[in-house]
């Protein structure tokens, strides 16, 4: 079912201080204080009834959404996924360029549920005031290797415990903070699990087996360390995380769930459709800036947008190159080798290192997984995405997760100026990897988390 035919929502929305919100308290901002006005910084509507008549509802986050240029192809409806799902559209307006400060405190905007008390938090005048405390977990990934992550916990853990998110990063050899030292310090993880913690929630990162303190376990076979390196053992490696973080003091395993990033949240689709298939489903499953679509679309489209930059036709040498790479993805696809004709430019792309993997992913079922996961699921993506489409990869997985039986919660959140790593993106900095996670993003992470920790 796709979030065109999902059906309608309607409510009742009323203007308090220049939000918008409904009878369940979910709150959505704009820029008159009017349910119908183009979004300044973003629109919403909530879980409700199914109803032929939505106009007004749909009308307000379209009004959000159309504005983003990427997004500008949708059609109305798409606006909204609905069947007791939540969905948050995010949109700069026409007349005016949304920076992350204009984005600015959206907190509070999204759904926050009940927040932290402030006696709660740690004062940093008082240097006797309880603090999130940092433990170094090891634990046993695919084929018995020894890997190590950060278990944070908040500063106080009741007897009962705390719940807690395993935080999986991207591809390549990123550690446990999302950054690939000492050129890519991104550090989304980090950032992350800083503010679970100050929120009453714990979290586990850990450094991928890709990363170089594991060399001494590397295989020095080129084709044996592209089997070490594949999907099924990146998969492997974050089950073995994730039940080690259940097992951790003070956490409360029926309150622990799964965000991934880019490549990280299809590993995290793998951990949880196997661990529901064996009874213990996560709590929930948060997909950040992750691929909707099989990796040999995705590669083709980032092989031959430069191309395409240039404003003018493909010529000949393009075009034959094309070529050469859809032969070269067959041929990994099929575990054949490369043609003779690969290009030596596409050749490191295709190396035995990374061809196990490259197959792996082409293979990824993400409809059937999709359906299989139970709790509140959160599709999080920026619309200055340079690696993942909103509207190719993020939109399938949203329809996918909202066409789930049973239903459960889907939140679907597009943030304007936000780059692939949920950066802010400026004239100065169009790539996104520096400074503080985008407050809107922020914010609707922590909104999933409330869905399923009873915050």
């Amino acid at each position: 079912m796709s979030i065109e035919r999902m059906g309608t929502l309607t409510g009742s929305l009323r203007v308090t201080g220049g939000s918008a919100s409904n009878s369940d308290g979910r709150l959505g901002r704009s820029s008159d204080g009017g349910a119908g006005s183009r979004s300044s910084g973003w629109s919403a509507c909530w879980s409700g009834r199914r109803s032929s008549s939505w106009d007004g509802i749909r009308d307000g986050v379209w009004s959000g959404m159309r504005s983003v240029p990427r997004l500008a192809s949708w059609s109305r409806s798409a606006a909204i996924a609905v069947g007791w799902s939540f969905v948050i559209a995010l949109g700069a307006s026409e007349s005016q360029a949304a920076t992350p400060s204009e984005i600015g405190p959206a907190a509070g905007a999204i759904e926050r549920g009940r927040t932290a008390d402030p006696s709660d938090d740690a004062d940093p005048e008082d240097p006797e005031a309880p603090r999130p405390t940092a433990v170094e977990l090891r634990f046993e990934g695919a084929g018995g290797i020894e890997l190590v992550g950060t278990l944070l916990r908040p500063a106080r853990v009741p007897a009962e415990g705390v719940p807690a998110v395993l935080l999986i990063p991207g591809s390549g050899p990123t550690d446990r903070d999302g950054s690939q030292p000492p050129i890519f310090r991104i550090e989304l993880l980090r950032l992350l699990a800083e503010r679970l913690a100050d929120e009453g929630v714990a979290s586990f990162r850990f450094d991928k087996r890709a990363l170089a303190a594991y060399a001494d376990l590397w295989p020095d076979d080129l084709e044996e360390l592209g089997r070490f390196f594949s999907f099924a053992n990146f998969v492997g490696d974050a089950e073995g995380a994730f039940a080690a973080m259940r097992a951790a003091e003070g956490i409360d395993r029926a309150r622990t769930a799964i965000a991934g990033h880019s490549e990280g949240g299809l590993i995290a689709l793998g951990v949880a459709t196997r661990r529901t298939a064996a009874g213990e489903p996560p709590a929930g499953v948060a997909l950040l800036a992750t691929p909707g679509r099989p990796i040999d679309e995705i590669l083709r489209e980032q092989i031959r947008r430069p191309m395409e930059l240039t404003g003018r036709p493909l010529g000949p040498e393009e075009l034959a190159g094309l070529e050469a790479l859809d032969a070269a993805l067959a041929a990994v696809r099929d575990d054949r080798p490369l043609p003779a004709e690969t290009p030596p430019v596409l050749r490191p792309l295709f190396n035995p290192t990374t061809a196990v993997l490259l197959r792996e992913l082409m293979q990824v079922d993400l409809p059937a997984q999709c359906a299989a996961l139970r709790g509140p699921a959160l599709v999080l993506i920026g619309a200055e995405d340079a690696q993942v489409s909103p509207v190719r990869d993020a939109r399938p997985l949203a329809e996918w997760l909202v066409a789930r039986e049973p239903a459960a919660t889907t939140l679907f959140v597009v943030v304007p100026a936000t780059s692939h790593n949920l950066k802010g993106v400026s004239p100065a900095d169009r790539i996104g990897f520096r400074g503080p996670v985008v407050p809107a993003a922020m914010d609707a992470f922590l909104a999933w988390t409330r869905l399923w920790s009873g915050g």
